[in-house]
C-alpha cells in the first residue's frame, strides 16, 4: 500500500517505453479509465480504502476525460509520466497535492481549485493545450521546472499556455530549469508568498496579425510576489508584462534575452518588458549580457534598491518605413531609492527616458553608449537620453566611456551632488531638415548643488547648453573639446567658471550672456575665435587662477565679441578697479568711450567735438591731459610775453605809466612790475586774478610793424603787439575751454557711459 501503480515495465524515467511521447505504442494493459479515478475520489467507501499517500500512478495512458471538478479529495493525486489525450477538469477541487511530473496531457482546467500542498508539473511535463489555474489556491509551490506548455495563439483560439490569474501561492512559482512555453503565460493579480523563478526558461508568443492577444509571452499584470522575481537567462519572444506588480525583494533579469521588436502595423505590443507602476522592494537588475529588443518600460515604478544595467543592451530601432521612433528604455516618473547604474558595457539603441525620475543616490553612466541619432523622416529620433525634470540626490555621472549619439536632455533636472561629464562624448551635429539635430547636451535650468565637470577628454559636437542653470560649485571645462556652442546664458555659477587647456578652441562659440559667476578662470589660449564670444550682461566677482588679469589681455578678450556692447567693458573695468588695477580699469573705460563715440553718425560730433574731447581730457577719463595742455599753453605764453616785453610790445594799462613807459621804457616805482609767467597763468586761467592782467597789456599803439600787405586797396599791417593781442584772446578762450573740460572730465559729465 502507498506505492506507485507502475503500469509499464519499470519506474525508470530513462526507459524509452516509459516516455509518454510513445504512449501510442503502449498496449491496453497500461490504460486506466478516467472514470475509475473519479469514482475512487468521489465514492465515500472507496476513499476510505485509499492509502494516505494517495493515488500514485506511473506510466499509464488515461482514457477519457478526468473530471474531478468540485470534488473534495482527501488524499494526493500523482500521475507520473502518464499520457492524457483528453482534458483534465479540476475546477474547484479540494485536494492535498497534485503531481503530473513527466506526464503529457491535453489540457488542465483547475479554476478555483484549492490545493493544500503543492502542484508539480515538472521533469518533462508537457501540456498541448491550456493549463488553467485561475483563482486557484495553492498552499505551497507551483513547480513547473523543466515543463513544456504548448498553446500558441492563432485565429479563433485562446492562446494562453499557462494561466493562473488571481491565483494564490503559499510558496513560490518555479518556471525554470528548462521550462518552455509557446503561448501566453498568465499570472495576472496572482499572489506569491515566495519567489517567482523563471531562470533559464523559454517563452514564445510573438505578435501575429490575425491572432488577438498574441505578442505577450509572460503576463504578470498586478502580481504580488513577497520574495523575488528571477528572469535570469530567460529566452523570450514576446512581451514580458508586469505593470502594477508588487515585489518584496529583487527583480533580476541578468542574462535574459527578450525580443518583442517594434513592428509598424501588425497587432501586438512593441514592448519587450513592461514594469509600469510596479513596486520593487529590492533591486532591479539587467546585467550579465541582458539583451532586450523592443521597448523596456519602468514608467512610474517604485524601486527600493538600485536599478543596475551593467553589460546590458536595450535595442528598439524603428523598422523600415516607420515614421516614428520609440524609446528603448523608459523609467520616466520612476522612484529609485538608491543608485541607477547604466554601465559598464551598457548600450541603448533608441531613446533612454528618465523624465521626472527620482533617484535617491547616484546616477552613474560610465562606459555606456546611448545611440539614437536624428533621421529626417522619423519623428522623435535624435534623443539619446531624456532626463528633464529628473531629481538625483547624489551625483550624476556621464563620465569616462560615456557616449551619446543624439541629444542628451537634462532640462530642469535637480542634482544634489556633482554633474560629472568628464571624459564623456556627446555627438549630435547639425543636420538639414530636422529639428532634433545640432544640440549635444541640453541642461537648461538644471540645478546642481555641487560642481559641473566637462573636462578630461570631454568632447561635444553640437551645442552644449546650460542656459538658466544654477550651480552651487564650479563649472570646470578643462582639457575638453567643443565643436559648436557652449551656452551659459543666464546661468548662475556661485563658484568659478574654469576654461583652460581646451582642445582646438577655434571650434568653440562661447555664450555668456547675462550669466553670473563667482570667479572667472579662463586661460587665454582657450578663448574662442573673434566673433564667437558673447559677453553682454556677463557678471563675475574676480579673475582667478590662470585667468589673465592685465587690461591689455582683457581688451583682446573683449575684442572677440560678435559685436561691440558696452556692458562687458564696464564689467572688466569694475573688476580691475576692485583688484587694484586702477590704470587698467581707466584704460578699458577709455576704450569703451572711444567705441561708443565711434558709433556716432553726426559728422560734426565725429570730426569736431570728439577729437577735442579725446585729445584734451581723454573723453573724461584722462582729465590731466587738459592740465598738460594748460601747462603748455602757460609756457608758450610765458615765452611770447617775455619776448614781447623785452621788445617793448607789452605796456602798462595805466595812462600815465603808459606815457612814461613809451618815452623811457621806465615805469613809476610804485607800479606793479611785469612778470611774464604770472601774466601767462592769469590769461590761461581766466577765473584766477593775480593782478598782472589789470596792469599790463599788449601795446595798443605799436610803432613798429613786422608785416604789411595790401588787401583790397588797403594796407594791412601786423605788429608784435598785435600778435600778442591775438594770442592773448586765444589763450583766454583756450583756458576757459580747457578748464571747463578738466572739471567736466573730473566729474564725469562728458562721459557717454
Amino acid at each position: 500500500m502507498g506505492q506507485f501503480a507502475i503500469c509499464g515495465p519499470n519506474s525508470d524515467d530513462s526507459e524509452p517505453s516509459n516516455n509518454p511521447q510513445n504512449a501510442g505504442n503502449w498496449d491496453r494493459e497500461r490504460e486506466i479509465h478516467a472514470d475509475l479515478i473519479r469514482w475512487i475520489c468521489r465514492d465515500a467507501s472507496a476513499k476510505k480504502l485509499v492509502d494516505p499517500k494517495g493515488i500514485q500512478i506511473y506510466g499509464a495512458r488515461l482514457v477519457g476525460i478526468l473530471d474531478l471538478s468540485q470534488v473534495c479529495v482527501p488524499f494526493p493525486l500523482a500521475l507520473l509520466r502518464c499520457r492524457a489525450t483528453e482534458e483534465i477538469l479540476l475546477r474547484a477541487i479540494e485536494i492535498p497535492i497534485l503531481a503530473f511530473d513527466g506526464s503529457w496531457v491535453c489540457a488542465i482546467k483547475a479554476d478555483g481549485a484549492d490545493i493544500k500542498g503543492g502542484v508539480t508539473l515538472r521533469n518533462g511535463f508537457r501540456a498541448e493545450k491550456q493549463v488553467r489555474l485561475h483563482r486557484a489556491r495553492i498552499g505551497v509551490d507551483l513547480d513547473c521546472r523543466g515543463g513544456t506548455f504548448i498553446n500558441p495563439s492563432h485565429a479563433g483560439a485562446e492562446g494562453s499556455a499557462l494561466a493562473a490569474d488571481g491565483a494564490t501561492f503559499g510558496g513560490g512559482i518555479f518556471l525554470n530549469n528548462g521550462f518552455h512555453a509557446e503561448g501566453e503565460v498568465r499570472l495576472s493579480r496572482a499572489h506569491v508568498r515566495g519567489d517567482l523563478d523563471c531562470s533559464g526558461a523559454t517563452f514564445h508568443n510573438i505578435p501575429t496579425q490575425s491572432a488577438a492577444g498574441s505578442g505577450t509571452a509572460l503576463n504578470a499584470d498586478g502580481i504580488n510576489v513577497v520574495g523575488s522575481i528571477f528572469l535570469r537567462g530567460v529566452r523570450c519572444e514576446g512581451e514580458v508584462r508586469m505593470p502594477r506588480a508588487k515585489v518584496g525583494a529583487d527583480l533580476d533579469c541578468g542574462g535574459a534575452k527578450i525580443s518583442n521588436p517594434f513592428l509598424w502595423g501588425p497587432a501586438g505590443s512593441a514592448a519587450a518588458i513592461t514594469i509600469e507602476g510596479s513596486s520593487i522592494g529590492g533591486n532591479v537588475v539587467f546585467n550579465n549580457r541582458f539583451h532586450a529588443v523592443g521597448f523596456v518600460s519602468l514608467q512610474g515604478a517604485q524601486i527600493g534598491g538600485q536599478l543596475v544595467c551593467s553589460g546590458a543592451t536595450f535595442e528598439n530601432r524603428p523598422p523600415p518605413g516607420a515614421p516614428v521612433s520609440m524609446p528603448a528604455l523608459d523609467a520616466s516618473l520612476a522612484k529609485i531609492e538608491l543608485n541607477v547604474v547604466l554601465g559598464p558595457q551598457f548600450r541603448a539603441e533608441g531613446e533612454v527616458r528618465m523624465q521626472a525620475a527620482r533617484i535617491g543616490a547616484v546616477f552613474q553612466c560610465e562606459n555606456a553608449t546611448f545611440s539614437n541619432p536624428p533621421h529626417v523622416d522619423i519623428r522623435a529620433s535624435g534623443y539619446a537620453l531624456t532626463a528633464d525634470g529628473m531629481v538625483v540626490n547624489g551625483r550624476l555621472v556621464l563620465g569616462s566611456g560615456f557616449r551619446a549619439e543624439g541629444e542628451v536632455f537634462l532640462i530642469g533636472a535637480q542634482i544634489g551632488g556633482d554633474l560629472d561629464c568628464g571624459g564623456g562624448q556627446f555627438d549630435n551635429p547639425p543636420m538639414a531638415n530636422t529639428t532634433t539635430a545640432g544640440r549635444a547636451l541640453s541642461a537648461h535650468r538644471v540645478n546642481v548643488k555641487g560642481n559641473v565637470f566637462i573636462r578630461d577628454g570631454f568632447s561635444s559636437t553640437g551645442e552644449v547648453s546650460f542656459t538658466g542653470a544654477s550651480v552651487e560649485g564650479n563649472l570646470e571645462g578643462t582639457s575638453a573639446k567643443f565643436v559648436g556652442e557652449l551656452n551659459l546664458e543666464a546661468a548662475t555659477i556661485k563658484g568659478a567658471l574654469m576654461l583652460s587647456n581646451l582642445v582646438d578652441p577655434n571650434g568653440l562659440q562661447l555664450t555668456l550672456t547675462n550669466a553670473t559667476v563667482g570667479a572667472l578662470a579662463d586661460e587665454s589660449q582657450s578663448w574662442p575665435q573673434a566673433g564667437n564670444l558673447l559677453l553682454d550682461g556677463f557678471e563675475y566677482e574676480r579673475f582667478s587662477g590662470f585667468a589673465p588679469k592685465d587690461y591689455k589681455s582683457r581688451m583682446g578678450w573683449l575684442a572677440l565679441q560678435q559685436s561691440f556692447l558696452p556692458r562687458p567693458y564696464r564689467q572688466v573695468a569694475k573688476i580691475l578697479r576692485e583688484e587694484g588695477e586702477i590704470a587698467g580699469s581707466v584704460e578699458v573705460l577709455y576704450e569703451l568711450e572711444r567705441r561708443i563715440r565711434a558709433r556716432e553718425s553726426r559728422w560734426w560730433r565725429t570730426y569736431l567735438i570728439d577729437p577735442v574731447l579725446k585729445w584734451t581730457v581723454g573723453y573724461g577719463y584722462y582729465p590731466t591731459r587738459a592740465f598738460w595742455w594748460l601747462a603748455g599753453l602757460i609756457l608758450l605764453g610765458f615765452a611770447l610775453y617775455f619776448a614781447g616785453y623785452r621788445a617793448g610790445s607789452i605796456a602798462p594799462t595805466d595812462k600815465d605809466a603808459y606815457g612814461t613807459f613809451k618815452a623811457s621804457r621806465q615805469f613809476p616805482a610804485h607800479y606793479e612790475r611785469f612778470h611774464a609767467f604770472i601774466y601767462s597763468i592769469e590769461n590761461s586761467l581766466p577765473f584766477i586774478k593775480l593782478g598782472q592782467v589789470d596792469h599790463w597789456q599788449a601795446d595798443p599803439r605799436p610803432e613798429r610793424f613786422v608785416w604789411c600787405a595790401p588787401i583790397f586797396r588797403c594796407s594791412v599791417c601786423l605788429s608784435v603787439a598785435g600778435l600778442l593781442h591775438w594770442f592773448q584772446w586765444l589763450q583766454i578762450l583756450s583756458g576757459w575751454i580747457l578748464g571747463t573740460l578738466f572739471i567736466a572730465g573730473v566729474t564725469g559729465i562728458i562721459r557717454k557711459e
